[in-house]
């Protein structure tokens, strides 16, 4: 009767033991994943949350040479090669916090970096931070959900046979429809911020360059419409603002 009882004790700790182990054990890959991202890559706290990206030109297929098509919609990389569609994998992007900077970019080197990423590193020329395509430590989220920091993740062995595809220079567009709309105010940094910067440009309210940072230039220029178009100017871009900046386009 003792032994019994012993036996099913046994049992009821592994039942209840084994659970926390594997989810303890995810966490701490998560964490040390986090850890590298903080030595490559801006604070969470300034990430943006950003929204669709009209300024940016479309994607059209090049008929030479390599080019990549990202849709966090779906979580798939189209890979176009000498005109036509040549191979598709899937990918995870950046999550609501941080998200991935969506329009064209352009491949702007290559490593082989170990740990979190997997291996492989494709940078790409985002002007307001360190992007990239690589490995992760947490393959299970490609292909399902976006949940990186900011970079486009994809299995290991993908992202080790696409780096032997790209080249410097080779175009990737990200693309998203589904993010959410941020109020942006001085210090942001994003694509929004880079939109709003093409905006204010072509309605002659800003001349400093498209970096996709909210600096004091930037500010200037959104209180200056706002007093055009009699608001309070506080320099915050919120939906207000944002909305009468669409309708100045039309």
């Amino acid at each position: 009767m003792i032994f019994i009882r012993k036996k099913t004790i046994k049992m009821v700790l592994l039942i209840i033991l084994i659970p926390i182990f594997i989810f303890m054990t995810l966490q701490g890959m998560a964490i040390t994943e986090e850890h590298i991202y903080h030595n490559h890559f801006p604070a969470t706290k300034n990430m943006p949350n950003n929204w669709a990206n009209p300024i940016t030109p479309t994607f059209s297929v090049p008929e030479q040479g390599v080019a990549l098509y990202i849709d966090l919609d779906t979580y798939t990389m189209t890979v176009y090669k000498d005109g036509k569609e040549y191979k598709t994998y899937p990918v995870s992007g950046g999550k609501t916090s941080t998200p991935s900077p969506l329009g064209t970019w352009k491949v702007s080197g290559k490593s082989d970096w170990g740990e979190g990423f997997g291996g492989s590193w494709i940078a790409i020329n985002v002007p307001w931070g360190k992007y990239g395509i690589h490995g992760t430590v947490m393959p299970w989220t490609i292909g399902n959900c976006n949940a990186s920091k900011g970079c486009i993740r994809m299995k290991n062995s993908d992202v080790k046979e696409l780096k032997h595809l790209v080249t410097w220079g080779t175009i990737v567009h990200i693309k998203q429809d589904d993010v959410p709309f941020r109020a942006m105010k001085s210090g942001k940094f994003g694509s929004d911020v880079l939109n709003l910067q093409q905006i204010l440009k072509d309605e002659g309210y800003y001349n400093g360059g498209l970096d996709g940072k909210f600096g004091s230039g930037l500010e200037r220029a959104v209180k200056a419409f706002q007093k055009a178009n009699n608001i309070y100017a506080d320099g915050v871009v919120g939906n207000q603002t944002y909305q009468l900046m669409l309708q100045s386009r039309e």
